[in-house]
């Protein structure tokens, strides 16, 4: 062999050595991610799936929604439905579809917000209404709409957020008002970081002494048992300039309040989460991670009981969804759904 020739071979082997094994420094993380660069190690099988606490059940409803992603579902209490609307695909859906316990329906209103993807939703109790707020269509919008289970009635507000997508809402039972946080904004070309409650009537800003970093794409729960609003990651920063965020923060009515657990889930966007009043848990799967060169898919569970998170492990595995899917609970038969 010519002395080139291992000069070459030694130059190659130090180009493996530094960048080679780097690329595969996601699997080391605890989640071990089973979508990668668009492949899989698991199938990814759609549909309605049923978390137990311990493992997945996949359900066979009689019918679906079209799929999609970047949809939006909550639990209507008062009529024991999950409602669903919107997503997209190829295009955006402006289609509602409720989930009764047993099989998925479309219901068809008079009037309907224009379709959309990335948008906020949450239920009402107090005034038995799934609040919808923003999302993005053809651009972003900033209109708010009240779907009573029947119909869907748009509302104006004095008083409004600015158009965003990305941004999630809770309903705080104890104050009786929804709350938003954060979002993308496509005029700023950046994530926000403010504070919004909606009291049926109009949106007030809220000032709190804390404020997380801002953020579009995270998850957001109400814990009932504890009476707290609980956010978890989503991605920060502008588009040019984009923030990874690990960290988790609830609402006390009044103030933003970061928490340390011990354990926690790694950084990640587009996952979702739900609680369990049963269990007292709140439940969180899937998500992007983009810690690597390649972004892939967390097809995981975590679960929150106000102190510290834990790493489930079911035997059953949905797999991982590219623009997430999305979790409510189900009231009649005391369990989690996740659809998508």
């Amino acid at each position: 062999m010519k002395p080139r020739h291992i000069l070459i071979i030694l130059f190659l082997g130090v180009i493996l050595l530094a960048f080679g094994f780097k690329c595969w420094e996601p699997w080391k993380t605890e989640e071990k991610p089973l979508v990668y660069s668009g492949s899989s190690a698991y199938p990814v099988i759609l549909g309605t799936w049923a978390w137990s606490g311990t493992d997945w059940t996949l359900l066979n409803p009689t019918q679906e929604p079209p799929s999609r992603g970047n949809h939006f579902m909550v639990y209507d209490s008062n009529r024991n439905r999950i409602v669903l609307f919107g997503g997209e695909s190829e295009n955006e859906y402006n289609d509602t579809w409720e989930w009764d316990g047993t099989n998925w329906n479309q219901c068809y209103s008079t009037v309907t917000p224009s379709a959309r993807a990335a948008h906020a939703m949450a239920y009402d109790s107090a005034r038995q209404r799934t609040v919808l707020f923003g999302g993005k269509g053809v651009g972003q919008d900033n209109d708010t709409w009240e779907w009573d289970g029947t119909n869907w009635t748009q509302k104006f507000p004095t008083n409004s957020p600015i158009a965003r997508d990305g941004h999630r809402m809770a309903y705080d039972v104890a104050r009786s008002k929804t709350i938003l946080f954060g979002g993308f904004s496509d005029v700023n070309d950046t994530t926000i970081g403010d504070t919004w409650e909606w009291d049926g009537t109009n949106w007030t800003q809220l000032f709190p002494i804390n404020i997380p970093p801002s953020r579009s794409f995270f998850t957001m729960a109400y814990d009932s048992g504890r009476q707290r609003i609980v956010v978890f990651s989503g991605g920060g920063g502008t588009r040019l300039a984009p923030l990874d965020l690990s960290d988790t923060w609830e609402w006390d009515g009044t103030n933003w309040i970061e928490i340390n657990p011990t354990n926690r889930p790694s950084s990640r966007y587009n996952h979702s989460m739900a609680y369990d009043p049963v269990r007292q848990k709140t439940v969180l799967y899937g998500g992007v991670s983009e810690d690597s060169p390649y972004s892939y898919n967390i097809p995981v569970v975590w679960e929150w009981d106000g102190a510290n998170w834990e790493y489930k492990i079911p035997i059953t595995k949905p797999g991982a969804r590219l623009n997430g899917a999305v979790l409510s609970y189900d009231g009649i038969n005391q369990r989690v759904i996740m659809w998508r």
